[in-house]
């Protein structure tokens, strides 16, 4: 097999994954919408899994976002961070398939580009070698912290640039159910790992 057919085979079984993860993501939010008490227990305990992180209570600005459909719900875990006085951040994406970001008040959000929920306000100063922690979007992750996005790129692309964890640079922390931590996962070079998995029952640092 060439190296052209080993990114086409990579490519299509990230696809079909996606697709199935996709799914049950939105039989999960159907459930949410019909009922919202077990979308607000599962944020909750998702919350109390990402405060026990250690290094959460130092921190001043996190880069975070609003969750859409099924994916795990980040409300609690922003309104905890914004009663420490922390900065929240949330993300807009760009045509030019960046992200800029924007502070998280605690207002009203409307739906952005892709639907993705985003504040009003102006763009923060600065990017993300600012902040503490970065709350990375998945739909799957390995122990070892490689992840499976939605595709787009935007987040490997945000993540590029900055410092590792290891080095001084910001904590990349993936939410996920509990179900979707594998054993392996296709990884191309450019798939940027994350160094800590929140699930509603665990927290745990990814595997060197």
């Amino acid at each position: 097999m060439n190296l052209d057919q080993m990114v086409a085979q990579m490519t299509a079984s990230k696809s079909e994954l996606r697709m199935k993860i996709a799914a049950k993501r939105t039989a999960i939010g159907q459930r949410f919408k019909n009922s919202p008490q077990d979308a607000q227990d599962l944020a909750n305990m998702i919350a109390h899994r990402f405060l026990s992180l250690p290094e959460t209570k130092s921190m001043t600005k996190v880069a975070a976002y609003a969750n859409v459909g099924g994916e795990p719900p980040t409300d609690v875990i922003r309104r905890e961070l914004r009663k420490t006085k922390c900065e929240v951040w949330l993300p807009l994406a760009e045509t030019t398939g960046e992200l800029r970001w924007l502070p998280d008040n605690g207002d009203e959000l409307t739906p952005g580009p892709m639907g993705i929920p985003t504040p009003r306000g102006e763009f923060v100063k600065g990017g993300l070698e600012q902040v503490d922690a970065v709350l990375v979007p998945a739909l799957a992750v390995t122990r070892g912290g490689v992840r499976l996005g939605r595709g787009a790129g935007y987040y490997d692309r945000a993540l590029a640039g900055l410092a590792r964890f290891s080095d001084g640079g910001p904590m990349r922390i993936a939410l996920v159910y509990d179900d979707e931590i594998f054993d392996a996962l296709p990884a191309e070079m450019h798939d940027e790992r994350v160094d800590a998995i929140v699930t509603p029952r665990m927290m745990f640092m990814a595997e060197a």
